[in-house]
C-alpha cells in the first residue's frame, strides 16, 4: 500500500464530497447496529471520526504510514478519544482478533493495496459472522469530461499508476470479491454533481510531467468558468460502492 494520502485540505475536501455516499453506504452495512468498525487506511483519521460521530460505536483506524497514524491522533477531537484508537499497521496482516469487527470500512484505500485478495482474506478473518465489508474506490478508466480541453482522464490514470495506485480499481473489486466466495452488492452515487477546479489539486500533489502540469492549469482555469449552478463543463467520476458479507 502506498503513502501517497492527500494533505489534509484535500482529505477534508475528498471526506466531504463522499459524505452522502458514506451515509447511504454505511446504512446498508447496518451501522446503526454495530459495536466496533475498522476503519482500514484512514490516512489523516478524518472519515473515522466521522464514523465515531454516527453511531456510538468503537472506532479502529488503521494505516500502514506511521507518519499518518500520529497525525490522526493529533486531529481526533477531545469527546471521541474514549471510542476511537488510531494503530500502524499492514492491511495484509491486521493486528486484530478473529471475528472482532462488525464493519470493516475503507474510502479510496483500496486502490492504494498492492495484494487486493491478501487485504479481502485479512477482512474476511476479523469480521463477526454476519459482518460486512463496506468498500467506496473510484474507477478513473471510467471518467466522463466535456468539453475535450478539460480532459484530465489520462493524466490522472497514468500519475496514479506511476505512483503505485490501482486507477480502476472500482470496477476490479467485484471480480475480486467474487473469486474470494463473498456476497456483495454494488451501488452508485444517485444523483450527478458537477466536479470542482479543486479536484484537480489532488493531481498537483502527484508526479505530473511539465506537459501535464501545462494541460491541468489549462483545464483548472477552464473549470472556474461559469457559476457552480450553472458550471460551463462536465465532470464525473464513477464510484462503486459495496457492502459484503462471507457466505
Amino acid at each position: 500500500m502506498s503513502s501517497a494520502t492527500p494533505s489534509l485540505r484535500l482529505s477534508q475536501l475528498q471526506m466531504d464530497w463522499l459524505r452522502p455516499a458514506r451515509a447511504r453506504l454505511l446504512r446498508i452495512a447496518g451501522i446503526g447496529g454495530a459495536t466496533t468498525v475498522l476503519d482500514l487506511g484512514c490516512g489523516w483519521g478524518l472519515t473515522t471520526a466521522d464514523l465515531a460521530e454516527r453511531s456510538e460505536v468503537n472506532v479502529v483506524g488503521m494505516d500502514i504510514s506511521p507518519t499518518m497514524v500520529e497525525n490522526a491522533r493529533a486531529n481526533l477531537p477531545e469527546r471521541l478519544r474514549d471510542r476511537v484508537q488510531f494503530v500502524q499497521n499492514s492491511p495484509d496482516s491486521i493486528e486484530l482478533p478473529d471475528r472482532s469487527v462488525d464493519i470493516v470500512f475503507t474510502q479510496c484505500a483500496m486502490m492504494w493495496m498492492a495484494d487486493v485478495p491478501s487485504v479481502l482474506s485479512e477482512c474476511q478473518r476479523v469480521l463477526k459472522p454476519n459482518g460486512r465489508l463496506a468498500m467506496i474506490e473510484p474507477d478513473y478508466g471510467g471518467m466522463m469530461e466535456w468539453p475535450e480541453t478539460i480532459c484530465t482522464r489520462e493524466i490522472w490514470i497514468d500519475c496514479l499508476v506511476r505512483a503505485g495506485a490501482d486507477p480502476m480499481i472500482g470496477r476490479k473489486l467485484a471480480v475480486h470479491l467474487n473469486e474470494l466466495g463473498w456476497e456483495h452488492e454494488v451501488y452508485f452515487l444517485d444523483r450527478y454533481e458537477a466536479g470542482l477546479a479543486e479536484a484537480i489539486e489532488f493531481l498537483a500533489e502527484l508526479d505530473t510531467t511539465e506537459q501535464q502540469r501545462q494541460q491541468l492549469l489549462l483545464a483548472q482555469k477552464l473549470m472556474t468558468e461559469g457559476s457552480r449552478a450553472q458550471p460551463a463543463h462536465v465532470v464525473h467520476l464513477p464510484f462503486w460502492m459495496y457492502v459484503a458479507r462471507h457466505g
